[in-house]
């Protein structure tokens, strides 16, 4: 394999890399890169930015990267800073598509639609709560409850309905009766979401895409827009409908010159695991057959850097031949040494597995006298479901600290979730009015009641000149203390005592704090939640009174760290609107944090892009039905693999480093690819192991101690009996 130096630099680049990074930019071209696992895609990347403005003369501000990850940004923007600078890096767009799409509409919707309410996002549980309230049948009355009492919303299907009645794909006849709700309700709840710019994650790509047409046709072009030449779309083999659309519509936009930009997408289609979401691994050839018109390149990186020979030919054979794949990695190698061979076990059940791996975990650390550390861990798995049953096996029964990558933080599915409800009642504009009702909600009113409120209150509204402000707040103070026509009983009374006490509390914290800090922000939230009822709420956690401390004290932690995790984006994408919007619109993009002390666990999904120098995958025989049977449960060569489950196998096997340990039912059947019994640990492993992890070399004293703890630990002889 041959290696060329790019001059000017300290970093060697392939031949395929460095043909990536000097590949033209020219209007209409396009530079399709397919990138294996650790085959340096991030590099590639960043010199090809460099290389654009350095040699090219692309001002940094023409040049948009997107993608569809924070991961994959932060480390885009951290490295691209350190090769050419903070201030040139910062110019760069690097944004996550929705990041990119809420910006522009948050940016230019007044310019262009004038009146228009500002957006406000709608979480799976905030949009769950709005279906439940709008759409709920609960309230209704004779016939009607017998033809729709039945029906329970499913939010992915009503979001996907409401997306065909937008996007004109269907009418509303034809919805309501796919829904099955009354066609008078799904046009108010349409129209409820229209007037308070309530949107869901979709809804920002299609605004952006309606925003840039509409500039166009009125022919007063996006500024931001008509200044790039470049576009970079990396992760490309996840790309959705909506966002292939997106990304068409800013490459064609004209730029100053009048000429289309250029386009370089890359990604690989091996590591396609999102068809769930309408991702296909034949969504880049479909995408390119678009561009006939255009000077198209393919170049293929060919070299991997992250995997040892030993686990690539595995994730090879064993996760994708047997569906039919892997032909695009014909010419795929190791750049590294041979090194060990990945252990492929099998036990009886799926709680011994869990102890197995805890107990080598122990073992790996402490034999190699510290030279691995517990964030060098993780453990792949399918489901959250599963992170939540290993996590609390190995945190309570072996003693670890254990750092969770779930697809939600777990703020956002507790009752913490009201957090988001606060902050847009904090904020005071569009959204506040359903916050309200939320927190009504939660501070004791029922449906009924909140739409008999609701009924009042759009009436009061008629007689205002701009009927599209939020201004529930301001209607509940105009309610007479004296013959109150809503709150008109006993309960009711004091019911409206705890909301004003509500809204006195939040009132005061908008006045006396200027919320533009985390420490700011979560410090209103705290006492707004302390100086009313909501801390009842908070509370009421199905648990033992030191597990319910415990839980909300999770939870508040894990909120803590997701407004400083949004903090330190809001500052690096300098947003034209303020942190709390910023939050509001982006805390769903929350990435892991890995902690030194903790071991790892997580989805397949949730961990694409990252690597650990020891990866799990369980796959022993499982109890719980409940949990979908993993792919690399049929490694035993009885079933098949459909591609999607392949692919899934693939890239839960390429995210490890060093050492790859995987549990199936039968660990005979791939004997030559695969050690059954995990590798005697000595000075030469050891050795080995720091020279593939770049680190010195614990100290022979080290390892010698290392070993008397593995011994106390007293599980040696349980670990080999497993065995």
């Amino acid at each position: 394999m041959t290696i060329t130096s790019v001059e000017s630099d300290d970093v060697n680049l392939t031949e395929t890399q460095l043909e990536a990074v000097r590949f033209d930019h020219d209007p209409k071209t396009l530079l399709s890169i397919q990138a294996g696992p650790g085959s340096g895609k991030t590099l590639t990347l960043i010199h090809r930015i460099k290389y654009l403005i350095d040699e090219k003369g692309v001002l940094p501000e023409g040049i948009i990267v997107l993608s569809m990850t924070n991961r994959t940004v932060n480390s885009l923007r951290a490295n691209l800073s350190r090769l050419i600078g903070q201030t040139r890096a910062e110019k760069v767009k690097i944004r996550t598509f929705h990041s990119f799409a809420a910006n522009l509409v948050d940016s230019y919707i007044a310019e262009y639609f004038p009146g228009k309410a500002i957006k406000v996002l709608l979480d799976d549980v905030s949009w769950r709560s709005f279906a439940a309230f709008f759409l709920n049948p609960s309230h209704m009355r004779g016939e009607k409850v017998k033809k729709y009492k039945d029906k329970v919303l499913n939010i992915a299907e009503l979001e996907r309905w409401i997306n065909q009645l937008k996007c004109g794909e269907s009418t509303l006849e034809h919805v309501a009766k796919q829904l099955k709700v009354p066609e008078t309700e799904l046009k108010e709840s349409i129209q409820y979401l229209e007037d308070n710019g309530m949107i869901r994650y979709s809804d920002f790509i299609s605004d952006a895409i309606e925003l840039m047409e509409k500039s166009l046709s009125i022919e007063n072009p996006i500024g931001e827009l008509a200044n790039v030449e470049v576009v970079i779309v990396d992760e490309f083999q996840d790309m959705q409908p909506n966002l292939l659309q997106l990304i068409q519509n800013i490459t064609r936009y004209p730029s100053n010159s009048g000429e289309n930009k250029h386009l370089t997408i890359a990604g690989d289609i091996n590591q396609c695991i999102y068809e769930f979401l309408k991702s296909s691994p034949n969504i880049t050839n479909e995408f390119i057959e678009k561009f006939n018109s255009w000077k198209i390149d393919q170049i293929v990186l060919k070299e991997t850097f992250r995997l040892s020979p030993e686990v690539l030919e595995a994730a090879v054979d064993v996760a994708l031949k047997p569906a039919g794949l892997g032909e695009s990695m014909q010419l795929f190698e190791s750049t590294k040494e041979s090194s060990f061979k990945p252990v492929l076990y099998s036990l009886s059940n799926e709680l011994e597995e869990y102890d197995f791996i805890a107990e080598e975990i122990w073992r790996l650390i402490c034999q190699s006298g510290g030279l691995l550390q517990f964030s060098d861990f993780i453990i792949l798995v399918r489901s959250n479901r599963e992170v939540d049953l290993i996590s609390k096996k190995l945190s309570q029964q072996h003693g670890f600290d254990v750092n969770k990558f779930t697809s939600v933080p777990d703020w956002i599915q507790g009752n913490t979730h009201i957090f988001l409800d606060v902050l847009n009642m904090l904020k005071n504009g569009f959204g506040s009015d359903f916050a309200l009702l939320c927190i009504m909600m939660k501070l004791g009113a029922n449906k009924p009641f909140l739409k008999k409120l609701l009924l009042s209150y759009n009436k009061w509204k008629l007689e205002l000149p701009d009927r599209k402000r939020n201004l529930l707040e301001e209607y509940v103070y105009t309610l007479p203390s004296e013959k109150d026509p809503i709150f008109n009983t006993d309960v009711k009374k004091h019911l409206k005592l705890k909301i004003l006490k509500f809204l006195t509390v939040v009132r005061q914290e908008r006045d006396s704090s200027p919320l533009i800090r985390p420490k700011q922000v979560i410090q209103s939230i705290v006492n707004i939640v302390h100086g009313t009822e909501l801390m009842d709420y908070i509370n009421k956690v199905p648990a033992t009174e030191q597990q319910r401390g415990e839980i909300v004290l999770k939870n508040l932690n894990s909120f803590s760290k997701s407004v400083k995790f949004a903090y330190g984006r809001y500052i690096m994408a300098k947003p034209d609107c303020t942190f709390i919007e910023f939050f509001l619109h982006t805390f769903s993009e929350d990435e892991p944090v890995i902690d030194k002390k903790s071991i790892n666990i997580s989805t397949v999904h949730k961990a694409k892009g990252l690597e650990f120098p020891v990866v799990f995958i369980p796959g022993c025989k499982s109890h719980y039905a409940k949990f979908p049977s993993s792919p690399w449960r049929n490694m035993n060569g009885v079933h098949a693999p459909s591609a999607e489950e392949a692919r899934l196998l693939f890239v839960a096997m390429t995210r490890a480093k060093h050492l790859l340990y995987i549990g199936s039912i039968n660990s005979s059947k791939w004997s030559k690819l695969f050690h059954k019994e995990p590798e005697k640990i000595n000075t030469e492993y050891v050795s080995a192991m720091a020279s593939s992890l770049n680190r010195k070399m614990p100290s022979a004293d080290a390892i010698i101690t290392g070993n008397q703890v593995y011994k106390s630990l007293g599980i040696a002889s349980r670990f080999i009996k497993r065995i």
